[in-house]
């Protein structure tokens, strides 16, 4: 993000907060540019894959016209192998060749990428505390910085990733380079439950190498091994020993993989990723799946009376995420199979609700050693399982939530050393904004209409589609605009004390100290700064931030319920102060995926032209009266309104019912832009629901549906109800049955008999009441009884209940 006053037009470029994840307390002072801008140097030219880049232009003449631009970056999957998955002896050589179309970053350019090989990993106790015995833990800590075993104490990130900053003389023959990493093999002296012959006297010993790739713009990168004992830093290997290759993505630490590969002979064990019945799964989806393991070694079945125990580590890779181990109960007495009988949570590392655990802040609620899994969307997963035993004081501290005890557990004996198997999954993922740039993110009027435009006179809501937020099947979920504990810099919108007078208006005293398009005075409250979900008019830098609930349970949908005023004629009222002509921009960000990040803009209506709020959809009688039911034989009509379309003559194919399309023909003598179909057939039975989707075909984003019942031709009604029943806000008197009332009356009574509302619909299979009297008045909380009739002109069916208004 920058601005070029130079060329008189500001530019804004917003990398998404991927970018940032900085650790729970990480602060920034409002005020504080000098941090801020520190950041932002550390981050500018840093992307990653699948990442939204935001774009935005300000008309130097005119401070209302804001354009809007987004993308995606380009995202693959990388694949790791070597040349061979057997080798005859430790003293040939071998090929590993990595192939990531995303990482040939300079097109003219012969680049590198790094590669970890590490023998047997996880087959020997730490030679001290957090020093690496595997890929998850060298991730973690880095490693050892000297022949001593020190641990290095930094974490592999994007940034350290291809270079430690450090060089150890290893006294051995092992090539080695600056920058590499390290570590800490046991050697014979080590006493340790098993031991290595490296090449270094101390054990430590070069990991990292660097996969040149094969020519300019190939996106194929291959590590020559030209002798594996040598190259790897060993005098020898033994039969069966596992060579285990890791890949990660410096630019995307979701993208990682695994390879590994056997010294003469594989005879070994096989962990995978399971369902509840054991059936392989290779992808879960965060809160939607449980994850199941599974292990099959006879040599762990030892007691063929009482079923044993063996343990799993499952890690995810990507920064420094989630790490459990889990302890698999043998399938049954004297069998080879063990299995992880209580599926493991898959959660995300930051909660949307903004609540996180006890020892998190905001959201934040990765906890290691709990036996749930925290992740994030796209993540690569990996399980790792040793033929080793570990000590009893271990098995009983695994799950408890404290890191410091059996962390990892220590090994009792190695039983079978070198028998290593790996198993590896994906989280699932969606985006919010797919690869041409739109987002499944709309501007709501107040009854929940898709709009293009708002009036001076309306408030903003906002819905998002992202189904991979669905994380709970069985309940309504909510997104909080706060979800990230204070994490979003220096992109999220500030606040600050001097643009507000003390009493209720706002001042232009301070803008954002990165661009003044990001907003600078929150209208809800006076020092809520780094929301994640807001509105921000950056004409003046007014924003205000908004929860998300979901629509119904399983649905993916959310939207806003906060009335965030655009003007208002009141005193005091918080408004974003908008102007016509002034454009409004709407940002959301995945709370399981930080790189899925969306922006939309809407413009606020000048006048003198219709406002357009996007184009409705209803099912129709012949003469275009809204019907709630077809008679079973009825013909079927629809009609759309789209006034962005007025005048276009008949709009083809523009309606889709059960599968087929339909032509849209402009009314004669109706408002601009009413277009309704001719007459359909389609075949049905009573009780069927045919549903109607028009797209707009100068406007794919603006999209409008219905449905419609079909019911019999006489009226039979069981029962009637009325629902939900304590209301809030509105109620629906219905009735259980068949047909259609061609007329349907409903009469309320306070519990004195006093009559306070009446109405009678026709053609309809339902009233709804607000809990208002005749006049409009809202009632006061308590129960109302209601009195019912409907009739088809032969069959009158009637009823009565009681209803409860709950505000």
């Amino acid at each position: 993000m920058w601005v070029d006053a130079q060329e008189n037009f500001t530019l804004a470029t917003t990398l998404t907060p991927s970018h940032l994840d900085t650790p729970p307390g990480a602060a920034y002072l409002p005020g504080d540019t000098s941090s801020v801008k520190k950041d932002f140097d550390y981050v500018l030219g840093r992307f990653s894959n699948l990442d939204t880049l935001v774009g935005l232009y300000v008309d130097q003449d005119d401070p209302s016209d804001v354009a809007l631009a987004q993308g995606k970056i380009i995202d693959t999957r990388s694949t790791l192998s070597w040349d061979r998955e057997v080798y005859k002896d430790a003293l040939t050589a071998a090929t590993i060749t990595v192939t990531d179309p995303d990482e040939n970053l300079s097109c003219n350019d012969v680049e590198y990428v790094p590669v970890f090989i590490i023998v047997n990993p996880g087959s020997w106790n730490p030679e001290k505390e957090n020093s690496a015995n595997d890929f998850c833990s060298l991730k973690r800590y880095g490693g050892v910085s000297d022949t001593t075993g020190t641990v290095l104490g930094k974490p592999l990130e994007w940034y350290s990733i291809y270079n430690s900053g450090i060089y150890i003389n290893l006294g051995s023959d092992q090539p080695n380079v600056d920058g590499t990493y390290y570590i800490d093999y046991p050697t014979a002296a080590d006493n340790n439950v098993t031991s290595f012959a490296t090449a270094s006297a101390s054990g430590v010993t070069r990991v990292m190498f660097y996969a040149q790739e094969t020519g300019a713009d190939t996106g194929v990168f291959q590590l020559s091994i030209n002798n594996i004992l040598k190259d790897l830093g060993f005098t020898e290997l033994n039969v069966h020993d596992v060579l285990v290759a890791y890949y990660v993505d410096p630019n995307d630490q979701d993208d990682a993989s695994i390879a590994p590969a056997y010294i003469e002979e594989r005879k070994h064990s096989v962990t995978s990723f399971t369902d509840e019945n054991r059936n392989g799964m290779s992808e879960f989806w965060i809160s939607g799946n449980p994850v199941y393991t599974q292990v099959i070694d006879s040599n762990a079945n030892v007691d063929s009376c009482c079923p044993d125990k063996v343990v799993v580590k499952v890690c995810d890779p990507h920064e420094v995420d989630d790490v459990e181990w889990l302890i698999l109960d043998e399938l049954s007495s004297n069998s080879p199979i063990f299995f992880s009988n209580t599926g493991m949570f898959l959660a995300s590392v930051w909660d949307a609700l903004g609540v996180g655990n006890g020892i998190g802040k905001g959201g934040y609620q990765l906890q290691m050693d709990n036996w749930k899994l925290e992740g994030f969307n796209e993540d690569m997963v990996y399980a790792r399982y040793n033929d080793v035993t570990y000590t009893d004081a271990a098995m009983s501290q695994l799950g408890d939530v404290d890191t410091t005890t059996a962390f990892p557990p220590e090994i009792k004996a190695a039983r079978v050393a070198n028998d290593v198997s790996f198993a590896t999954m994906h989280i699932g993922d969606n985006q919010v904004v797919g690869s041409d740039g739109t987002a499944t993110m709309y501007f709501l009027d107040r009854n929940g209409n898709r709009l293009s435009e708002y009036a001076n006179s309306d408030c903003v809501f906002v819905e998002v589609v992202d189904s991979d937020q669905n994380e709970d099947a069985y309940r309504r979920e909510r997104i909080s605009a706060y979800w990230d504990g204070q994490q979003n810099l220096p992109f999220a919108p500030w606040d600050f004390d001097s643009n507000h007078d003390g009493t209720c208006g706002y001042k232009d005293a301070d803008v954002h100290p990165v661009n003044d398009l990001l907003g600078d005075t929150n209208i809800f409250s006076n020092g809520g700064n780094w929301p994640k979900l807001y509105v921000v008019n950056p004409r003046n830098g007014r924003w205000a931030a908004f929860d998300l609930l979901e629509t119904g349970v399983g649905t993916g949908d959310f939207v806003s319920v906060t009335c965030i005023d655009i003007a208002s004629q009141y005193a005091c009222v918080p408004t974003l102060g908008v102007q016509p002509g002034d454009t409004l921009l709407a940002v959301y960000q995945d709370p399981s995926n930080h790189s899925d990040y969306a922006w939309i803009s809407i413009k606020v209506n000048i006048g003198g032209a219709p406002l357009d709020q996007g184009s409705t959809t209803s099912f129709v009688d012949a003469e275009g009266n809204d019907v709630d039911a077809y008679h079973i034989g009825d013909q079927i009509y629809v009609k759309v309104i789209d006034r962005s379309v007025a005048g276009a003559g008949t709009l083809s194919d523009a309606v889709t019912i059960a599968g087929n399309t339909y032509n849209l023909n402009q009314i004669a003598g109706a408002q601009p832009g009413t277009f309704m179909t001719d007459a359909i057939s389609i075949p049905c039975s009573i009780g069927d629901t045919i549903n109607a989707t028009y797209v707009d075909p100068s406007d794919a984003s603006d999209t409008s549906s219905d449905s419609v019942t079909i019911v019999g031709s006489e009226l039979r009604i069981d029962s009637f109800y009325a629902g939900p029943n304590p209301f809030t806000d509105s109620v629906s008197f219905a009735y259980k049955g068949d047909g259609l009332a061609t007329s349907f009356s409903v009469t309320v009574y306070d519990l004195s008999g006093h009559r306070v509302w009446q109405q009678e619909k026709e053609n309809t299979l339902s009233v709804q009441w607000d809990g208002r009297d005749s006049d409009g008045k809202q009632l006061a909380n308590g129960g109302y009884i209601y009195v019912v009739m409907a009739t088809d002109g032969t069959n009158t069916f009637t009823g009565k209940g009681t209803v409860f208004i709950n505000r």
